[in-house]
């Protein structure tokens, strides 16, 4: 059992409210402060917690690993927060889906910005809640604004990183909604073949799944496979994705 493996178990067993509060930092994602948590946690749950309460349990799940402490704040253990996400959302859609939008209500609230960091921090979470509810304009609006946030951190590198790894990943592939994926996919296949690297398995899920794309985004994508193959000199790989084009030709 992994560690992720070992703390979703522990997390299901947690009571309800420490569920809700972890469930509301890792949509969350930034830091946050105990005001901030109550007021989330008493709009989704209809439950009033004041802020002793709502500490109080927070400083348990910091011993328990859920939570992090930064400087005044609060910051969920990221990594789990992933794991949560990617093992609970799609059974779990409504839930995630309500705490999203308080989270999205609240954060509009000025007193939100006080102790946070920059705005790529923001941009990124905005992108990643975009993600997991399958906003397509928004998340592709989001991940191109954090590369251009002026962060050191937020790198086109990281971005593609983040939500589609260099390493194939079959689950994690399909895990993204349907324009989503095709803009990563995209996304990740013009790393690959502007770098001149071997077609891998990605080029090839690509390949098979071109025919399920919208139409902007499947032209687009082949277009920009047909230009890099060319380019390299690889006139198998462009006959290879000329043929599966001419299934789907617009004419």
């Amino acid at each position: 059992m992994t560690l992720n493996e070992k703390m979703l178990e522990d997390f299901r067993a947690l009571p309800t409210e420490d569920r809700i509060i972890v469930k509301i930092a890792a949509v969350m994602y930034e830091p946050f402060q105990t005001t901030q948590m109550v007021d989330v946690f008493q709009r989704y749950a209809k439950r009033s917690l004041d802020n002793v309460e709502i500490k109080n349990k927070q400083k348990e799940l910091v011993k328990r690993g859920f939570l992090n402490t930064i400087s005044h704040q609060y910051q969920v253990n990221q990594t789990f927060a992933d794991y949560l996400l990617n093992a609970e959302f799609r059974q779990d859609t409504t839930t995630y889906a309500q705490i999203m939008v308080v989270v999205q209500k609240v954060l509009t609230a000025a007193y939100w910005y006080g102790y946070t960091s920059d705005a790529g921090d923001r941009i990124f979470r905005d992108a990643r809640l975009a993600y997991y509810s399958g906003m397509y304009g928004l998340f592709k609006e989001n991940y191109l604004r954090c590369q251009q946030a002026n962060n050191k951190k937020y790198t086109h590198e990281y971005m593609l990183e983040y939500f589609m790894p260099e390493v194939f990943d079959l689950k994690k592939v399909e895990f993204a909604m349907s324009d989503t994926r095709a803009f990563l996919l995209s996304d990740r296949l013009n790393f690959t073949l502007s770098d001149l690297n071997p077609v891998d398995e990605y080029f090839t899920y690509t390949i098979e799944y071109l025919p399920k794309m919208s139409d902007e985004l499947r032209w687009k994508t082949a277009r920009q496979i047909l230009q890099m193959a060319f380019l390299r000199g690889d006139f198998d790989l462009f006959d290879k994705l000329n043929k599966h084009c001419d299934t789907f030709s617009p004419d």
